[in-house]
C-alpha cells in the first residue's frame, strides 16, 4: 500500500465524515466533508482518534463558535494534505498510538480548537491552523513549546501577528527612526500600537538594536523607548512568526501600521 493510498473505510459520526489516508504506518484524516448548516470537521489526527475528537470540537455550544471551530480544522487539513502530498512527513507521535498518554495530535487539536473558537478575532483562525499543521510536520517543537506556542497564538491580537510580519522584514519596510515620546503629536492609535509592541518585547518576541549598532541590543525598554526601525525579532520571534505561517499574511492586513507606528 502506497503512503497516500485511500484506505476502504470512511467513518461517520453524526455531522463528521472522514476518509483516511496511510501515513507513516499510521492514519491521517485528509478528506473533510461538512454538513452546509450545523457541523464540524475532524482532521489532522490518526484514525483512532476520530471518535474522540469530535467529541472535542462537538463541545462548541453556539453556532458561531462552531463555525470558528469548522473554519480552523477545515485550514489545517488542507495545509496538511497539500504539505504531505508534496513529501512531507506527519510526525510519529501524530499518527495512532496504543499509549494511554494523550497523544500530541489530539492534545494540539483540542487546544488549537478551544483557542479558535472562543477567539473573536476570526481573521487569527488561518493562523492558527498552520500553527497545528506545521508542529504536525516538524518533530523539532516539543510538546511544551508546543502547548506554549498554542497559548501564544490566543493570547497575542491579530494587529500583533500584523507587526510580528512586520518587523521580520526588518531593513525592507520604512519605520519611525525616533522615539515616541519626540514626536509633536502622538494619537491614541499610535499609543496603542506602542502597547502592543511593548508586550512583544516583554514577551520575548522581539529586540532592539542599539543605535549606532550593528549587533547589540538594547537589554531594557525604557519609557516611549521602541524605535521602530531598530526593531527586530528574536529567535523565538522568529519561531511563533515560521509556526504562525505569517509569510502568508496580506500585506493588506500589515502595512497599513507601517507610517503609523
Amino acid at each position: 500500500m502506497s503512503a497516500h493510498e485511500p484506505i476502504a473505510i470512511s467513518l461517520q459520526y453524526q455531522s463528521i465524515c472522514c476518509s483516511y489516508h496511510r501515513c507513516n504506518g499510521g492514519a491521517f484524516v485528509t478528506a473533510v466533508m461538512l454538513d452546509p448548516v450545523f457541523s464540524v470537521a475532524a482532521a489532522g489526527l490518526s484514525a483512532g482518534l476520530a471518535k474522540q475528537a469530535e467529541e472535542v470540537l462537538e463541545s462548541a455550544i453556539t453556532r458561531s463558535e462552531l463555525k470558528r471551530a469548522e473554519t480552523v480544522v477545515k485550514h489545517l487539513a488542507e495545509v496538511m494534505e497539500r504539505r504531505i502530498q508534496n513529501g512531507e512527513r506527519l510526525r510519529p507521535d501524530f499518527a495512532i498510538s496504543d499509549s494511554e498518554t494523550t497523544p500530541i495530535g489530539l492534545e494540539q487539536l483540542e487546544a488549537i480548537v478551544q483557542k479558535a473558537r472562543a477567539s473573536y478575532e476570526e481573521r487569527k483562525l488561518p493562523y492558527m491552523g498552520n500553527l497545528y499543521a506545521n508542529v504536525a510536520l516538524d518533530q523539532s517543537v516539543s510538546r511544551t513549546e508546543a502547548n506554549h506556542l498554542v497559548l501564544l497564538s490566543e493570547s497575542l491580537t491579530f494587529s500583533q501577528y500584523g507587526l510580528l510580519r512586520l518587523f521580520a522584514q526588518h531593513g525592507s519596510i520604512p519605520l519611525r527612526e525616533h522615539r515616541l515620546d519626540e514626536l509633536p503629536g502622538v494619537t491614541t492609535e499610535q499609543w496603542s500600537l506602542y502597547e502592543l509592541c511593548a508586550d512583544l518585547w516583554n514577551r520575548r518576541l522581539i529586540k532592539r538594536l542599539m543605535r549606532g549598532s550593528s549587533d547589540n541590543y538594547e537589554t531594557e525598554l525604557g519609557q516611549n523607548g521602541i524605535i521602530p526601525a531598530d526593531v527586530q525579532l528574536t529567535t523565538f520571534g522568529e519561531r511563533v512568526h515560521d509556526t504562525l505561517g505569517l509569510h502568508t499574511m496580506p500585506e493588506l492586513d500589515y502595512m497599513y501600521m507601517a507610517p503609523i507606528i
